[in-house]
């Protein structure tokens, strides 16, 4: 897997330095933004529940595939993130309350 971009509400830079040193990511408050400039093949979201719904919505308009862990969706969430998922032609997986790793096993 490799960052390929960085979303946060406060993003006061530009770029983001990735952890290992390696070089930055673009880096911006707007997601939309973010997913045009760099092309993602997924979104991995682990943030709120009340963050994750618009970022589904905008994602999969984008065609992107969907990582979501958050946590506190509701069932309605759930059918609509299985709807877009459906209507977009993308992949989703949701599995909140687990660690990335494990998942993927």
């Amino acid at each position: 897997m490799q960052i390929v971009g960085a979303v946060d509400l406060k993003a006061a830079e530009d770029y983001l330095p990735l952890p290992d040193g390696s070089g930055t990511v673009p880096f911006s408050s707007n997601l939309d933004y973010i997913l045009t400039a760099c092309q993602p093949d997924v979104l991995v979201d682990f943030t709120t529940a009340q963050a994750t719904m618009p970022a589904v919505r905008i994602t999969t308009e984008h065609g992107v595939n969907l990582v979501i862990g958050t946590t506190g969706l509701t069932a309605d969430d759930i059918n609509e993130i299985d709807r877009l998922a459906e209507a977009h032609q993308v992949g989703a997986v949701v599995a909140p309350n687990f660690a990335l790793g494990a998942v993927l096993m």
